[in-house]
């Protein structure tokens, strides 16, 4: 598939509290990528406020509505200014249309705070 390099732009639309420590969460945004173009993404997760381990997917839906989706996890660190950032290593697990049979994956450095941003 070549290189896969974006940016995108999110907010939490929801948290499921039901499962404390872990918490459920689920952000919706859009962004820029190659081989997607323009796409939205859903990255549904779940996070251990306690260990900080982040398990989830990131749903992304190109503007052809051809999707290309990842499993993600890792431990991103709490920072003293209360931001959480951290590198989770993303592999590709199903995707449709020109996606499907997709492999490889990447690392998708986070930086956490009342906004979210990420970098592919």
């Amino acid at each position: 598939m070549g290189p896969f390099k974006g940016h995108w732009s999110s907010v939490t639309v929801s948290a499921d509290l039901s499962t404390f420590p872990v918490v459920g969460v689920l952000p919706e945004g859009e962004g820029w990528a190659t081989r997607l173009g323009r796409y939205t993404m859903s990255p549904p997760h779940a996070g251990d406020v306690f260990t900080g381990e982040t398990i989830g997917e990131q749903i992304f839906t190109a503007a052809n509505g051809d999707t290309l989706i990842a499993h993600r996890g890792d431990v991103p660190l709490p920072q003293p200014d209360g931001t959480v950032v951290g590198s989770l290593d993303c592999t590709f697990t199903s995707g449709t249309g020109r996606f499907e049979g997709a492999g490889g994956g990447y690392v998708s450095s986070t930086s956490a705070a009342s906004a979210r941003h990420a970098t592919l």
